[in-house]
């Protein structure tokens, strides 16, 4: 049985998508669509991976295509991947923008830095014996 899309594939807003991930970071599309596999990258193009399949009604692998022509496989595993706390944020602020139609703005990120657990906590020594004297 085959099923048809109510409405085409909104190519316009991948594209807008794309550039507001690149705009939140404070890199260009041609930097966010990079082959590098490091790590802070990796995490925005799942961002985008992620909203554009939430956001829009464009297939895997028209994603793909505007994603620097990657196979749908490499979305897949975008959607898949499990971001950091930070990146949650962001994406949600990025998501907030999209859906009300403002102009993005990069302050919120950059007012309130994240912080994790481990650069706060230092470590502390007790001694073993208790606190007889």
């Amino acid at each position: 049985m085959y099923y048809e899309r109510s409405s085409p594939p909104r190519d316009v807003q991948v594209q807008g998508i794309r550039s507001h991930v690149a705009s939140h970071f404070g890199v260009t599309e041609e930097e966010l669509l990079a082959r590098s596999r490091k790590s802070e990258f990796v995490n925005r193009r799942a961002i985008c991976y992620q909203l554009c399949r939430e956001m829009s009604d464009a297939s895997l692998s028209q994603i793909g295509r505007y994603m620097a022509n990657r196979d749908h496989t490499t979305i897949i595993a975008g959607l898949k991947r499990k971001l950091p706390l930070e990146m949650q944020v962001a994406k949600n602020h990025i998501r907030f923008a999209l859906e009300q139609g403002s102009p993005h703005s990069l302050t919120f990120v950059r007012a309130a830095p994240f912080q994790t657990r481990r650069a706060k906590s230092e470590p502390v020594f007790r001694s073993r014996r208790g606190t007889t004297e």
